[in-house]
């Protein structure tokens, strides 16, 4: 951190204290929305223990506060990944009961005949059969949802009486009991604690890491020539990072074991009982570090994998992420298969902190869950949501659940509150449809033949299409060709059939006298079909070099996502269209028309397209400048070569005579018989 970096310019002594303070988190980079949680959080902490005169701001509480918000925390990172694609989970609850349930049966009646009670691998069957079983629930779930198109409200509020009802019937409605030992301490308690010495451990390794991840990140931004933060930033994130770990540490060790337990580990391990009896800290409780565990995971599956920059693609703009050729219903499935596996998690840590399975286990813990993501800052239109923002979120719920228990005031009250609030955000709200999925058969068909590229629009069967109707297109390389036609002429089905986005119910697309099989976003991708859309088809939630690459995004050798090279990269191809783009770490949809169309336009141009396609890329969100800027890419882009091909001679447009269409059998046998095959990778050109 010792070198040099340029800042922001100062502005002079007259500057406001607001502009300061704009200035500041610039500088730092710090999330605004999490810090606003923070001092809510604050505020709630502060006033609860003003009015319960004291007691709400002691170690005590906050220990056993932090270990109660341990399962809903769990299940809240999954839930934003839910609520961020545009779905609902009201299933969570029922789900935590009856895989809870799964895991005590196994423990206490069906593995001790067969490997006997308190078996080293007792705790380790039972866990992995829950996991399995709580997966393979939401998998169900995301299965019904995704190729069924049942809204996803329906689905889990039927998972929610099904699997609740699916409980009981495991027992009878009995309470199942007592728990394996070692399965306990995931629990929590006087045993499930990690005690003060590997608490002050696992601080300062925390607070190792918040340094290696700063410097990791200046190491990047300098290697690529991004911008630095000012050096005083850099200090200011590690001093406060460091202060906020080592202070938990603190308040997690200054909570003493009871009495009576104190005295039973004193027995247990020789200690002689002092007068004044003995002060053992507990540390740091071991459902909060799985909690710990589970958020820093999620956090990477998040921002550090294609599945986690796909969620955030689906719920930015599910016809984008469809377009740039992700697997939308899979990701819908997976999605919930992992809700459903961190639901087991928390049924364990809920299981194993009473040791026991009782069938109110998880009763209205689908609303907290569901609220803490909300309140992280999720939206359930399909906004943006972090991790640590859902941690955040469950606190809070949890804090006012124990501020309303010291202050008398009954729970059930407090869930009918925030089943009011949910209702008022949104919470029945359906699944969007997808804007490309079919909707009946297609009326167009879309053929490519030689010379270079022929397109034919043939109508099905059913169309109400006469044959003087039907245009047809001959395409040659390096040329520009408009397409014009009245409002539902066909303009835009034609090319999102040769893009890939609809399917032909009939006829042929012919690459180079070779039939293509165009039939996903994908494939016309392996041809070398670039296409910008009328719509943009920009993701909004995520920021321009994530939508530049989307679906193809650049890989470490560890096979994470390489945000830094795909950003330097984005800022190489924004400098040749606009100069002037500097917005690279915000959403899109924070963008101007022309900025979110100049993104548009750089993603086709990007992968060095053969044949680019463009839908009115000159619409109502452009001004005059921005619309001659893109009349002068073209011509740009004309000269450097796009959609001419490298092995073919160029040469002017020749018009042929419109081929009447002939069925199948009275084809001539040049048509049946395409030319010598060539690799789908071969950059093809219109």
């Amino acid at each position: 951190m010792a070198d040099h970096s340029l800042a922001t310019p100062a502005h002079g002594a007259r500057a406001s204290n607001v502009s300061a303070l704009k200035r500041f988190f610039q500088a730092t980079e710090i999330d605004t929305r999490l810090l606003g949680m923070v001092i809510a959080l604050g505020l709630i902490w502060v006033g609860f223990d003003i009015l319960s005169n004291g007691l709400f701001l002691t170690s005590r509480n906050l220990w056993n506060l932090s270990v109660q918000a341990a399962s809903v925390s769990v299940m809240a990172t999954g839930m934003v990944l839910v609520i961020v694609t545009r779905n609902i989970d009201l299933s969570v609850g029922s789900i935590l009961g009856f895989v809870g349930m799964i895991m005590a049966v196994l423990q206490a009646r069906i593995l001790p005949p067969i490997i006997g009670f308190e078996h080293p691998m007792m705790w380790i069957i039972a866990l992995s059969a829950g996991i399995l079983v709580g997966t393979a629930i939401g998998a169900l779930h995301g299965a019904i949802i995704a190729f069924l198109g049942v809204p996803a409200f329906i689905v889990t509020l039927g998972g929610l009486l099904v699997w609740r009802g699916a409980a009981w019937m495991v027992t009878s409605g009995a309470t199942v009991a007592p728990m394996d030992t070692t399965y306990r301490l995931m629990g929590g308690g006087a045993d499930g604690s990690i005690g003060v010495t590997a608490s002050w451990i696992v601080g300062l390794v925390a607070c190792l890491m918040i340094v290696l991840t700063i410097l990791n990140t200046r190491r990047q931004r300098r290697r690529f020539g991004f911008p630095l933060r000012p050096v005083w930033a850099e200090y200011f994130l590690v001093i406060s990072g460091c202060v906020a770990v080592l202070g938990a540490v603190w308040v997690a060790n200054s909570y003493y074991m009871p009495v009576n337990l104190a005295k039973r580990y004193a027995e247990a391990n020789g200690i002689a009982w002092p007068e004044g009896g003995l002060q053992i800290g507990l540390g740091i409780a071991v459902p909060v570090l799985i909690a710990i565990g589970i958020a820093m995971v999620m956090a990477f599956i998040t921002n550090r994998t294609r599945f986690g920059r796909y969620v955030f693609a689906i719920g930015g703009n599910p016809e984008a992420a469809e377009l740039a050729g992700i697997k939308v219903k899979w990701v819908i499935v997976k999605m919930f298969a992992l809700m459903g596996a961190l639901c087991a998690v928390a049924a364990a840590i809920s299981t194993a902190r009473l040791n026991a399975a009782t069938n109110a286990q998880g009763t209205l813990d689908e609303l907290y869950t569901i609220a803490a993501a909300v309140i992280g800052g999720t939206s359930l239109a399909g906004g943006v949501g972090t991790i640590a923002g859902a941690m955040l979120g469950a606190i809070v719920m949890q804090s006012l659940n124990s501020g309303m228990v010291l202050l008398g005031l009954d729970t059930p009250l407090q869930s009918i509150v925030i089943g009011i609030v949910l209702r008022r955000r949104g919470l029945a709200r359906h699944r969007l449809p997808l804007a490309c999925e079919s909707k009946g058969s297609r009326t167009h068909v879309g053929k490519f033949v030689p010379p270079s590229w022929k397109c034919a629009m043939f109508p099905s069967p059913s169309a109400a299409f006469t044959p003087s109707m039907t245009p047809s297109i001959d395409l040659f390389p390096g040329e520009v060709v408009a397409l014009l036609g009245h409002n539902g002429a066909g303009k835009s089905t034609l090319i999102k059939i040769l893009s890939g986005a609809y399917k032909r119910d009939n006829g042929d697309i012919l690459v180079r006298g070779d039939f293509a099989d165009i039939n996903n976003p994908r494939d016309a991708k392996k041809y070398g079909i670039e296409t910008i859309y009328q719509t943009l088809a920009v993701a909004d939630n995520v920021d321009a070099a994530a939508n530049l690459y989307l679906g193809r995004e650049l890989r470490t050798a560890w096979g994470t996502l390489d945000d830094v090279a795909m950003e330097a990269k984005a800022r190489e191809v924004m400098g040749r269209l606009n100069p002037n783009f500097q917005r690279f770490k915000e959403p899109v949809k924070a963008l101007s028309g022309g900025q979110r169309q100049s993104v548009a336009i750089a993603r086709a141009i990007l992968f060095d397209a053969q044949i680019l396609i463009m839908d009115e890329t000159d619409g109502p969100p452009l001004g005059p400048q921005e619309t001659a800027q893109v009349g002068d890419l073209i011509m740009q882009l004309k000269k450097d070569g796009i959609g001419h091909l490298p092995d073919q001679p160029r040469h002017p447009r020749r018009l042929r005579p419109r081929r009447p269409r002939l069925r199948h059998e009275e084809r001539p046998a040049w048509w049946a018989t395409p030319a010598p095959k060539t690799s789908p990778r071969t950059k093809c050109s219109a």
